[in-house]
């Protein structure tokens, strides 16, 4: 999903700059070839986070957009998950919303202007459980009350706050007649479009789910 919004915003006229923990490799090269920034480092370090906010100030000039994309996904029953795998599911949505958000605002709240969106689970606000994807949607959860609380501390920053929850982007609509999974994508890339259109309401996480 992250590659899909990428080049929404490339296509948009922004200039974007994409996190990853690589150093080097084809998918790097590509992304480069295509006009991306590369941002070394982990999104779930606060000295990372720092480090890569200013580097987009450095090169940019300004950060206006924020979007959260990173997370662990694990699939499997709560009962077989290793400490591993579950420590895994929950730091790596949570530590990276919370860490790139907050560098993210230091800078916004200089120019009194941005906008921070991070993708969540579809369900997530109706306090419901999860089949085989638990960890994912308490961690997605976690992410949605961290989305809504920034909103009520922003409130009159300039700094405004969405959240758009997908559901598995593997699940399509019985009998369809194209790959299930392109028929989600291309309802997902619809509501990041939305997203990016619509004003979002001061002081107040809108959720767009799909």
């Amino acid at each position: 999903m992250g590659s899909h919004m990428s080049k929404v915003l490339l296509n948009r006229g922004y200039r974007v700059f994409i996190t990853t923990r690589r150093e080097s490799g084809p998918e790097l090269e590509r992304a480069i070839s295509e006009g991306f920034g590369v941002l070394h480092g982990d999104p779930g370090s606060e000295t990372d986070a720092r480090s890569m906010v200013e580097q987009v100030e450095n090169e940019a000039g300004r950060l206006d957009l924020l979007v959260n994309n990173a997370s662990s996904y694990f699939e499997g029953s709560l009962l077989d998950m290793s400490e591993c795998e579950f420590r895994a599911a929950i730091e790596g949505s949570i530590y990276p919303v919370f860490f790139m958000s907050r560098a993210a605002i230091e800078a916004m709240y200089r120019r009194c202007v941005g906008r921070i969106v991070n993708i969540g689970f579809a369900g997530t606000g109706m306090n419901m459980g999860y089949r085989m994807v638990a960890a994912h949607g308490a961690a997605k959860t976690a992410v949605a009350v961290l989305t809504r609380s920034l909103a009520l501390e922003l409130k009159g920053s300039g700094i405004k706050m969405a959240l758009l929850s997908p559901e598995r982007i593997d699940l399509g609509e019985e009998g369809a007649s194209r790959d299930p999974s392109i028929a989600s994508l291309e309802r997902f890339i619809a509501s990041f479009e939305e997203v990016l259109n619509d004003e979002l309401v001061d002081g107040e996480a809108k959720e767009f789910i799909i």
